[in-house]
């Protein structure tokens, strides 16, 4: 268990991000959260998201935050944002594992973090949809203040 955190580290950083550079956009969401970020950019809109100079209302205006800041660096790349949001994967990594070992115990804690992290999904969210990932960070941080309220505060 001495070795757990480095392990889990160097399993993100395989899993993660690899390969962020090599693809265009992978699908309709991707691209269309891009244009949504870019046209808030430049329209300067804090408030309604814009398609083509149009109200947007699929989404909150936070779900484009991750685009939005990755916009300014390389505007018509993705890598940025998938930087962005494999950092985002990672917390959402760590998140699982504490509250796991806060309740659980240690071991407990790295198995969850080990398998959220070598599943499918995470790298895939990771590349193509950031609002699937603050989701689920948000909601493990409310999974971990009720495990808090039901099992008692840890140590």
């Amino acid at each position: 268990m001495r070795f757990a955190p480095c392990v889990l580290a160097a399993l993100c950083v395989l899993v993660l991000f690899p390969g962020l550079d090599r693809v265009g956009v992978l699908d309709e969401r991707e691209a269309r959260d891009a244009q949504v970020a870019r046209e808030l950019v430049r329209h300067g809109e804090v408030l309604t998201p814009l398609y083509g100079a149009q109200p947007l209302y699929e989404k909150p205006v936070a779900a484009y935050a991750l685009e939005a800041l990755a916009y300014g660096r390389e505007p018509f790349s993705p890598v940025h944002s998938r930087r962005l949001r494999a950092g985002l994967a990672v917390l959402l990594v760590l998140v699982t594992g504490v509250a796991g070992a806060r309740h659980f115990g240690p071991r407990a804690g790295v198995f969850a973090a080990g398998v959220l992290a070598t599943s499918v999904v995470l790298p895939l969210a990771a590349r193509s949809d950031g609002t699937q990932l603050l989701g689920s960070l948000f909601a493990w941080i409310g999974c971990e203040g009720l495990a808090d309220v039901i099992f008692g505060r840890a140590r």
